[in-house]
Parts: structure tokens; C-alpha cells; sequence
């Protein structure tokens, strides 16, 4: 062995520091507000890993002259995969259990986790980190924690080629050369992440690897330091320093902003760096660190984070509040309970195993093959709120013979729905920002809310429905078309849709960033509607939006923001409502139906958009423009359907609190709202 070289021996205090760093993050993954930056705790463990890895390999090189890399690759398999493949194969038989059913696209997420690069999968996708902590639990990927995983593979791949091409361009292992070389590196991965963040925005930030690697490199900074010397006993000083920063991040750095975000984490990097070296000598916090507890507590802190995750998000969805004392000790208990039986029973006995380097990884790519096939019978349906082009265009009027001319079986009759359509006169003229809604009620009183209307006669031909208007307007459009295929003759589905959009069209969403749904909104309505129309003759349109009109909005400086309750807005509302109406119907449509939809439940998150007043207003425009309709405009109130059907708070049927799934839109579409919009023809 190279004298010049010393060989890292076991350290104690850092499974210490494991355990530090899996505490950040589950009780930054619990919810607790006082750890808003826990994924300090990954970061940790990217320096510690780089460190360690790097120290192994410095010193099998000093030893031998070279790397085995096929034993080093082997004994990577056996620490790593047991565990890593047990999570993916229990969060699959959960899947095939009816869990995590929501999930979109969870059959992908496991295999991209499989194969370690789900932090780019994230990155392709539409989602970001920060949306994981206010996403609904029916809706988030039991493996999106595998995205740091991922990271560190990818370094465990690549770096051992990378340190032998270092040594290959040294003379000799020493200090000054290996040393310059991978400190240049981690300078440079330093300056490329804050300009990656700034290039390509904070999601590239905090989940690429090239982001990402400047934490890694600086443990291997480190490892090359003490590999060469002893180090100074005054760096013990700086464990207590380093420990408090990093803990300081942990509480004071916010979970959607700050470095992670912003390509500044490589700083993190450093203290990191200098709270391990600082705890390679004697002092108070590297006895506590080394005691009993936190060293168990290390030493299955691979398991805790693989396990911790899909535990959390399905208790979760079985409504656990995991910031309440009995929802973290259950949550605690159930990670732990499996993170030991992992350890005991797979993980230990794979990695102490005597098995050749080639039988290792013959095993490993076999075990892998043999997941990767059985995921392929893991059930993936579209996923929550992701569209289905074949449904939408199998069951659309555009093939469809436009010259005929729906033949009513009876007179136009509806049921009445408290009520479904009030026929006014419209001779005289209304000035929708100053006139009050009407006062007298209507001549015929309401009648019981009827949830199973009779479905009318075949006509003959179906009757073309055209849905407009945000996610929620979406998904209804999807089951009518479901609907359509499966009880053929009776309507056609066609939709224009944005997220977000909304019928409120000449004022700004000031209460959130919302300019470009709007934009979506009057493109829709003012290009793509027309042509649609004309393409397709829709007999009926159905309007449908939920958040964004119900949204603080400015019409002027004068007024500036207006929240729902203030009259002037209402007021505003009332006349874009009655103006959409109007231009749908002087297209040539027969029968506009404006849908109120479930007023959206937080499933108890506090949310301003959850007053209950805000949808009070919804509901009293609606009525008002359907009272001005002549018979041609109609409300069905799909909110009235859900309490009178017995499902208001069933959170299954709202996984979000906002948008129906698949099962609950199918049964309202069935048993109650194509025979609703038959009636209105």
C-alpha cells in the first residue's frame, strides 16, 4: 500500500450522521411546518456518500494499483438493490391490492425507479418537487423520493471510471495532483449549478444530476484530504458549528424555495463536508453521535428512507394526519416495523454473503428483469386527470351525418332541479351591471331532487354535446364519452379544455399566477369554439369551471381586486356569464347547460378558495343567466347530486377535494346526467 495513503476505518459517528440526516427528512416529510427545509438531510447523505465511496476507492487504488471494478460494482448491488427492489415490488402488490389507484402513471414511476433515473423522469414530466407537499395524497407517487436514489447511482456509475481517469493522468497518487483535480471539479459543478437554476428553473435545479453533484463531490473533496493526511485536532471545533448550521438550514430553509431551488446547494455541500471531517476526531458531539441509539438508527437509515415514503403517503390517503402525535407514531411504527425485517431477513444477509463479483451481478440484472416483468401486470389506467384521446375521439360527432335534424319524441319536458331551467322573456333589455337579480320565484315551486332520472327515448339520432371549459369540464367530457361508446345511438362528446381555465375573461387573477390560462380562455372561446361548432353542430354545450372564476380578480386600477363577495364582482361575473352564453348561442347552438360543479373541499386544509361564500356566488350568477335564457339555457347542479346521492364526503370520489374520479363521474353520468341533458333537447 502507497505510505502516502491512509485507509478510512470504521467510523461510528457517521452512522451517527445518517441518522441526523433521515430525521430531517421524515419529520420533513410528516408535514411539520418548523422543517421546512428537511432535504438537507439528502443532501447530507449525498456529501457522506461521496466521501465514503471515494475513500474506498482511493485507498483500493493506492493498494493495488487499480480498481476492480466489477467487485466494486457487486458490492454496490449487494447494499443497495435488496432493499431498494423489496420497496418497488411492496408499493407494486399495494397497487395490485387496489392502492395508490390514483397515482398517475405509476407503472412508469416504478420503472424508472427500477432502473434509477426517476429524477429525470420528473423531470420530463409535468410536476414539480414543490407541488408534491400541496398535491392531494390519493395523488402523489409512492416512489418520489427514489429521485435522490437516482442521483446517487448515477454517481456510483460513473465515478469510479472518472477517479481512474484522474489517476491515470497523475504520475502518482498524491495529494497535490488528485487533490487540484477533484477540487477544479467541484468548483465547477459549484458554478454550474446556480446557472443551471437560473437556465432551466428550480425543478432542473433540485432534481438533475448535474445540479446536484456539486454535494457529492465535496464529501469527495474531503475523502482525497484525509486519505493523504492526518487531520489537525482543531478541526473538531467544527463539528458543533456545522452540525447547528446545518440544523439551522433544515428548520429555516423553505420547503418550495431557497438553495435547493436555486442551484446553491453546494454550499450545503461544504458544511457538510466539514461537519463529517470535523467528526473523524474526538470531541463531545463525536461520542453522542457514536452512542448506541444513533448508530442503530444509521445503520438501517437506507431502509428507513426507501420504506418511510409509500408508508407516509398511504396512511395518508387513509386520512392519517401524520403532524398529530398518534399519526407519527403509527407512521413511525409501520416504517420501522418494515425497515428491520428488511434489514434482518434481506439486506444483511445479502451484503455479508461470500458470493463471486460475476454471480452477484448475473443475480442482481436477474432479479431486476424479473421486476421490471412483473410490472408490467401491475394495473395503470390513465391516471388522475390524464385525458384518453381514443375515448374522446371514438365517441366525437366530427365523422357524424350533421344534416340530420334531431326529432324530438315528446315536447321539450324537464323535471324540475330546484329548478333545472326557469323560461323568462328576453324582449326587454338588460344591463347586467346594474340590475338586481329577479326577486319574484318562480310560478311552479321546485320539486324533490330526482338522483336516477329515466334516461328519454332513443331519438333518432344522438345528440351531440359539446363540453367547455377546465379540468373538472374534462374529466365529465371523458365519462360521456365512456358513456357514449358503451350505450351507443344516444349523445356524441366532443370538449375544448385548459387547465384552469375559466369564463371570467376580461379581468386578471390576482390572487394567483393566472395569465396564461386566461389567455387559453378567450382563445378558446373567441377561435376554437367557432370552428368546433361549425365542425361538429353541438346540440348542447355544457359550461363547467371551478377555481379560477372563483378567484380575487381586477377588472380596473379603480376597483382593483375584487374578492367573489363584493357585489361589483359578482356583478362582472354575471355579465361575462351571460356574454359566453350569449355568443354560444348565437353560433347556432340550441341548448347552452351551465353545470354547478361540487363545491371544492380541502379535505380540511384551510384555502381561501374554499369559502363556502365564494360558491354562493357561482350559484346565484348561474340561476340569474339561466333565468335570462328563454328556455335555451339550462343549470344542473352536480353539488345538489352529490348530498342528495349520499356522497359529499366520500373522499374517493374527490381524490383532490376538487375533481370527481373516474368511478364517481362514470355513476353521476350514468345514473343521473346524460338523462339530465337529453332532457333539456
Amino acid at each position: 500500500m502507497n505510505p502516502a495513503v491512509r485507509r478510512l476505518t470504521y467510523q461510528p459517528a457517521l452512522d451517527g450522521v445518517r441518522a441526523v440526516a433521515v430525521t430531517m427528512v421524515l419529520f420533513f416529510h410528516a408535514g411539520f411546518g418548523w422543517m421546512g427545509g428537511g432535504y438537507v438531510g439528502v443532501s447530507v447523505f449525498f456529501t457522506l456518500s461521496g466521501f465514503l465511496i471515494t475513500s474506498l476507492l482511493v485507498a483500493e487504488h493506492a493498494e493495488t494499483g487499480g480498481v476492480a471494478l466489477r467487485t466494486f460494482f457487486a458490492r454496490r448491488a449487494r447494499r443497495l438493490l435488496p432493499a431498494s427492489m423489496l420497496s418497488l415490488l411492496l408499493i407494486a402488490l399495494a397497487r395490485l391490492g387496489g392502492a395508490f389507484s390514483f397515482t398517475p402513471g405509476l407503472r412508469s414511476d416504478l420503472v424508472s425507479a427500477a432502473l434509477q433515473i426517476f429524477n429525470w423522469t420528473r423531470l420530463t414530466g409535468e410536476t414539480s418537487y414543490a407541488a408534491q407537499f400541496t398535491d392531494a395524497p390519493q395523488l402523489v407517487s409512492p416512489v418520489e423520493h427514489y429521485w435522490s436514489l437516482a442521483i446517487e447511482e448515477q454517481f456510483y456509475a460513473v465515478w469510479p471510471l472518472t477517479l481512474l481517469g484522474i489517476f491515470a493522468l497523475s504520475r502518482r497518487v498524491s495529494r497535490t495532483s488528485v487533490l487540484g483535480i477533484a477540487t477544479g471539479m467541484f468548483l465547477v459543478s459549484a458554478i454550474a449549478a446556480p446557472a443551471i437554476a437560473s437556465a432551466f428553473g428550480p425543478d432542473v435545479a433540485y432534481w438533475s444530476t448535474f445540479s446536484r453533484l456539486g454535494e457529492l463531490l465535496a464529501g469527495a473533496v474531503l475523502a482525497v484530504v484525509v486519505a493523504h493526511r492526518r487531520l489537525p485536532g482543531w478541526i473538531a471545533r467544527l463539528t458543533l458549528p456545522g452540525g447547528l448550521a446545518l440544523l439551522a438550514a433544515a428548520v429555516w430553509f423553505p420547503s418550495s424555495s431557497g438553495p435547493a431551488y436555486s442551484g446553491w446547494m453546494p454550499v450545503v455541500g461544504i458544511v457538510s463536508a466539514s461537519w463529517i471531517g470535523g467528526l473523524l476526531t474526538p470531541s463531545r458531539l463525536h461520542t453522542a453521535l457514536a452512542s448506541r441509539v444513533p448508530v442503530a438508527i444509521g445503520k438501517v437509515s437506507y431502509g428507513l428512507y426507501l420504506f418511510h415514503w409509500p408508508v407516509f403517503v398511504l396512511l395518508r390517503q387513509r386520512g392519517w394526519e401524520l403532524t398529530s402525535i398518534s399519526g407519527l407514531l403509527v407512521a413511525l411504527a409501520l416504517t420501522t416495523a418494515i425497515t428491520l425485517l428488511s434489514y434482518f431477513l434481506l439486506e444483511r444477509p445479502i451484503r455479508t454473503a461470500n458470493v463471486d463479483p460475476r454471480l452477484t451481478l448475473f443475480g442482481a440484472s436477474a432479479a431486476l428483469a424479473s421486476l421490471l416483468a412483473f410490472f408490467l401486470i401491475v394495473p395503470s389506467g390513465r391516471g388522475f386527470l390524464e385525458t384518453d384521446s381514443s375515448v374522446l375521439a371514438a365517441a366525437s360527432a366530427d365523422n357524424a351525418d350533421l344534416d340530420a335534424e334531431l326529432e324530438l319524441a315528446t315536447p321539450n319536458s324537464i323535471a324540475a332541479e330546484v329548478p333545472v331551467s326557469t323560461v323568462l322573456s328576453t324582449a326587454r333589455p338588460v344591463d347586467p351591471l346594474t340590475e338586481d337579480p329577479p326577486s319574484n320565484p318562480p310560478s311552479n315551486p321546485p320539486q324533490a331532487f330526482d338522483t336516477d332520472p329515466v334516461l328519454p327515448a332513443q331519438l333518432n339520432r344522438p345528440v351531440r354535446i359539446a363540453t367547455i371549459g377546465d379540468s373538472t369540464a374534462h374529466i365529465v367530457s371523458i365519462a360521456l364519452a365512456r358513456w357514449s361508446i358503451e350505450n351507443p345511438g344516444y349523445i356524441t362528446s366532443d370538449v375544448l379544455w385548459c387547465p384552469g381555465c375559466g369564463f371570467i375573461l376580461d379581468a386578471e387573477v390576482t390572487l394567483f399566477e393566472a395569465s396564461e390560462p386566461t389567455a387559453r380562455s378567450n382563445a378558446i372561446l373567441d377561435d376554437l369554439a367557432p370552428a368546433l361548432f361549425e365542425n361538429v353542430r353541438p346540440d348542447v354545450v355544457l359550461l363547467m369551471v371551478t377555481l379560477n372564476d372563483m378567484a380575487e380578480h381586477q377588472w380596473s386600477a379603480d376597483e382593483g381586486p375584487l374578492r367573489p363577495q363584493d357585489p361589483r364582482f359578482e356583478q362582472h361575473m354575471y355579465a361575462n356569464y351571460l356574454d359566453v352564453t350569449q355568443r354560444i348561442l348565437d353560433e347556432g347552438v340550441a341548448q347552452v347547460v351551465w353545470v354547478e360543479p361540487p363545491t371544492p373541499d380541502w379535505l380540511g386544509k384551510e384555502d381561501e378558495l374554499r369559502e363556502s361564500e365564494r360558491w354562493d356566488v357561482m350559484d346565484r350568477v348561474i340561476r340569474r343567466v339561466v333565468e335570462e335564457g328563454a328556455g335555451n339555457v339550462h343549470r344542473v347542479d352536480m353539488d345538489l347530486w352529490l348530498d342528495e346521492a349520499g356522497y359529499r364526503d366520500n373522499s374517493t370520489w374527490r381524490p383532490d377535494g376538487t375533481h370527481l374520479s373516474d368511478q364517481a363521474i362514470d355513476e353521476i353520468v350514468d345514473r343521473w346526467l346524460v338523462a339530465r341533458l337529453l332532457q333539456t333537447v
